[in-house]
């Protein structure tokens, strides 16, 4: 039961960060493990196993010269000082990106290097000469070639991503309608409705009632969704229509019923 409810809250989180943000994506198809570029600056956010309940670790994957990161590319940020778990992954990084851009910092890796005694001109020369010889200007070329093949690669990946997270959406919304149907059922018999054994008719309108609750719950639960951007706006329409439809229909059943009494 923990895993599968992990799983949903990571699917849930990817959900958000493909809706939210661009240039992101899972490193090696896990969903604890998230990579991008901001700034020209490539950053990772690792997600713990006692997430949301503790915070995401983020990262610079390589040396950065700024106030809030470190020596080792642990990147300080007021959202993770100030942790709750109604916050998301895709919030980090947009706070990240506000961040950069208003101070980038020094993106060169520091220089260490100290010189004792002058250079003379021959190794002023090697260490200055350019890394292309003048006959081959063209070098770079194949680099973007590579770049373009990386994006459709990239694309690709994201595509199968989406699908599979469209899977686990649909068994999630599966799975909550269940239990929800589940709990207005005991809800029904916690009130005494059931206690008794009443007429075919009262047992038939108990069950239509207890149906009525859960799709009552379960529009509840789906404007929350709408509002924190869990779902799409696409999604949330069909989700409301369905269960719109299933109230009314309830409802008919139940008059019908109790017209039969």
């Amino acid at each position: 039961m923990a895993d599968m409810q992990e799983t949903e809250i990571l699917a849930r989180e990817a959900q958000l960060v493909f809706s939210n943000v661009e240039g992101w994506s899972m490193s090696e198809g896990s969903l604890r493990t998230w990579r991008g570029t901001i700034e020209n600056i490539s950053f990772e956010i690792f997600l713990p196993r006692m997430f949301p309940k503790v915070p995401p670790v983020v990262r610079a994957l390589r040396k950065v010269s700024h106030p809030n990161i470190d020596a080792d590319g642990r990147v300080s940020l007021r959202i993770l000082e100030n942790w709750r778990v109604e916050y998301h992954i895709y919030q980090i990084i947009l706070q990240l990106t506000s961040l950069l851009k208003r101070n980038p910092g020094n993106r060169q890796t520091p220089s260490t290097t100290k010189q004792t005694t002058p250079m003379s001109s021959s190794a002023q020369y090697t260490q200055n000469r350019p890394i292309f010889p003048a006959s081959n200007r063209r070098a770079p070329l194949p680099t973007a070639t590579r770049t373009a093949a990386g994006s459709q690669a990239i694309s690709s990946e994201v595509a199968v991503m989406r699908k599979e997270l469209d899977k686990l959406k649909e068994e999630v919304t599966k799975r909550d309608e269940e239990l929800t149907h589940i709990r207005a059922k005991e809800a029904i018999g916690a009130t005494g409705t059931s206690s008794y054994k009443g007429t075919k008719t009262e047992d038939q309108v108990a069950s239509l009632e207890a149906e009525q609750i859960a799709i009552s719950e379960l529009m509840v639960n789906l404007d929350e969704k709408q509002e924190t951007g869990e779902i799409s706006t696409i999604e949330y329409s069909k989700l409301f229509k369905k269960y719109s439809r299933d109230l009314f229909i309830l409802n008919k059943k139940i008059e019908f019923v109790q017209a039969k009494q």
